[in-house]
């Protein structure tokens, strides 16, 4: 809401600046999404039990949500896709988690924080985007498709193919190297905008 009516106040001219320093805050959040997941990798190193990874877990998806502005939910679906999450853990895992060996689950775990974090990004993305075009009944339609498509893709298949990358690439090489959607190709263009 703040935004579109900043948006809609300020002159065409610097429409275009309000635009790129939204642009750079995306930029900032990337990286800090990244300094979230390595700092959970950080943690599970630490983790000797499923009721501290179910905690760890919880705050990586937290803080991820918080980033890109989802106070209100996050800690709630935090908490949720991590119990689902460690639940799951076969008894091996469990006791490969209190040896501190299991180096399997930890890419999977930080995978799972990568899918997420690019959720809520893409979310954030889409809230933005229809505040700048003032079209509030396409944010819902949006936001509903982007809804969807993003829960689509946390899923088995692509949180092994990220883990088996951070598996061969390490998880902070992995993190800073991945191919990540251009902040610029998400945003509307300015230059035909009246004011």
């Amino acid at each position: 809401m703040l935004r579109r009516e900043t948006y809609s106040t300020l002159p065409k001219t610097v429409r275009e600046a309000f635009v790129s320093a939204q642009f750079a805050s995306f930029l900032l959040k990337d990286k800090r999404c990244a300094r979230i997941i390595l700092d959970f990798a950080q943690e599970f190193d630490h983790v000797h039990l499923a009721h501290a990874l179910v905690s760890i877990v919880a705050k990586m998806l937290t803080r991820l949500s918080i980033l890109w502005n989802f106070k209100q939910h996050g800690h709630v679906y935090g908490s949720m896709i991590a119990h689902d999450v460690v639940e799951v853990l076969s008894m091996r895992d469990r006791v490969f988690i209190l040896l501190s060996q299991n180096h399997d689950c930890k890419y999977s775990l930080c995978a799972i924080g990568v899918l997420w974090g690019d959720f809520v990004r893409s979310l954030s993305m889409s809230v933005f985007q229809s505040c700048l075009r003032k079209e509030e009944d396409l944010m819902e339609v949006d936001l509903k498709k982007r809804l969807q498509s993003g829960l689509r893709e946390i899923n088995e298949e692509n949180v092994l193919n990220i883990a088996n990358h951070m598996a061969e690439m390490g998880v902070k090489n992995y993190l800073y190297t991945r191919p990540i959607r251009k902040v610029e190709e998400d945003l509307p263009d300015t230059s035909n905008d009246s004011g």
